[in-house]
């Protein structure tokens, strides 16, 4: 775990920016998890990731008319009376070796948002958790989402703030396209329904359209 990232790295080389600059290092949680993986597995190692951080972050804001949504493929929201954006993101690398390990980092914003569009905390929705508070809970439901990847799945995908919506997908060959978000498969793979056609996208950045 880490008081501040200097190089904190989001999907496709992007920045991930913390809080820390603007007041307690508590102000988010940034953790990352080494986990024995085979690349088959590893998708279900970042759900396990995602599925328990979820989890942790609804127990923070017990009591709050907020929620937590999970945004295809990475991405923890905030959604509530006069509130939302973007909570937390979860990534994924795999690591060559004997074994081969997969590391989710996650990084979730707890006392403070960074200076960054679209960003929210816990305590903006009216939670008082800490940032140690928010990890043991983590913690707690981590083991069992590594034991039951697909629970952490289902879990995933019924607190979805994808499925159903009509979206734009913008690809890593740069091109997009857009259709109703239809379901996420077994593999993780969200299912998108673009006229006539379905397709399965593996990877991909995920626009909500009105």
């Amino acid at each position: 775990m880490a008081d501040h990232q200097t190089a904190g790295k989001g999907r496709l080389g992007r920045r991930w920016v913390d809080a820390a600059g603007a007041g307690s290092p508590e102000a988010s949680l940034l953790v990352s998890f080494r986990l024995p993986a085979t690349v088959a597995e590893a998708s279900d190692r970042a759900a396990a990731v995602s599925a328990a951080a979820l989890a942790a972050a609804a127990r923070a804001l017990d009591g709050s008319a907020a929620e937590v949504r999970a945004k295809w493929p990475n991405d923890l929201l905030l959604e509530g009376p006069g509130i939302a954006g973007k909570l937390a993101g979860v990534l994924s690398e795999i690591v060559d070796g004997e074994p081969p390990v997969v590391v989710v980092g996650l990084g979730l914003n707890v006392a403070a948002a960074p200076p960054e569009p679209g960003a929210v905390s816990l305590a903006q929705a009216g939670a008082g958790a800490s940032r140690d508070e928010v990890l043991a809970w983590l913690l707690d439901e981590l083991g069992q989402c590594l034991a039951d990847p697909a629970r952490a799945r289902r879990e995933l995908r019924a607190a979805s703030a994808t499925i159903g919506r009509n979206v734009r997908v913008e690809l890593a060959d740069g091109t997009s396209l857009e259709g109703i978000a239809q379901e996420i498969d077994g593999a993780g793979r969200l299912l998108v329904s673009s006229g006539r056609r379905e397709m399965r996208i593996d990877a991909g950045d995920v626009i909500h359209l009105r």
